[in-house]
């Protein structure tokens, strides 16, 4: 098993957000574990008991979002470039238009 890492400097997506591609993630074949998670302390520390920090991960900052995937060496670049998929479809689906409800006039 092997780890590999990407380091989206200043990049934000919610927390809800990188839950469910984390989730995703860990169900893509040949991978064994995977985070997306902000570049925290706190998210180290978390990265660092799950076996996933990297290098590339301790030193990311706070601004900087890390995903981290473990798992089979051939599966890995795959993984990752599916992360980065998820991540831009999910940022497309929450910019969509803007609900405007009717107000008393029509």
């Amino acid at each position: 098993m092997h780890t590999r890492t990407i380091i989206k400097k200043s990049e934000y997506h919610d927390s809800v957000t990188l839950m469910l591609v984390a989730r995703e993630l860990s169900h893509f074949p040949g991978v064994s574990d995977a985070a997306v998670v902000m570049g925290t302390e706190a998210n180290k520390g978390l990265l660092r008991n799950a076996n996933l920090l990297t290098a590339e991960a301790e030193a990311a900052s706070p601004n900087d979002l890390i995903i981290a995937v473990n798992g089979n060496p051939e599966a890995l670049a795959a993984a990752l470039d599916e992360a980065e998929k998820l991540l831009k479809k999910k940022q497309a689906d929450s910019s969509s238009p803007e609900f405007h409800p009717k107000t008393l006039r029509g």
